[in-house]
């Protein structure tokens, strides 16, 4: 089963040419992805419906079992971004498909 299990267009993402699109994953955990199987997830906007049960921790760790890479961009949370330390992520920034650069961090 993937983390992943449902997906919509986003409007936002759509407009601008992204190629982002809404998702819910397993373990209420939800937000904006880009994937592209099996190598590279990437996510933006994580919410987690019900905080502090680990269910986000638990999203992390099966997403590790389905993709090479994820990368977690634009991360306003420093809680979030503390915890994806402890997870294994590093420190990455990235030029998008814009010329943009994408400021985040990295696993695998």
């Amino acid at each position: 089963m993937s983390v992943i299990v449902k997906t919509s267009l986003d409007p936002i993402g759509q407009m601008l040419g992204t190629g982002y699109a809404r998702f819910e994953g397993i373990n209420g955990v939800s937000g904006l992805f880009k994937a592209h199987r099996p190598h590279r997830l990437d996510l933006l906007a994580i919410v987690s419906e019900d905080p502090g049960k680990g269910n986000f921790r638990d999203f992390i760790s099966q997403t590790k079992m389905e993709f090479n890479t994820i990368c977690v961009w634009f991360i306003e949370n420093e809680s979030l971004y503390e915890a994806l330390l402890r997870y294994g992520f590093t420190p990455e920034i990235e030029v998008g498909a814009m010329g943009d650069a994408l400021d985040g961090l990295r696993w695998g």
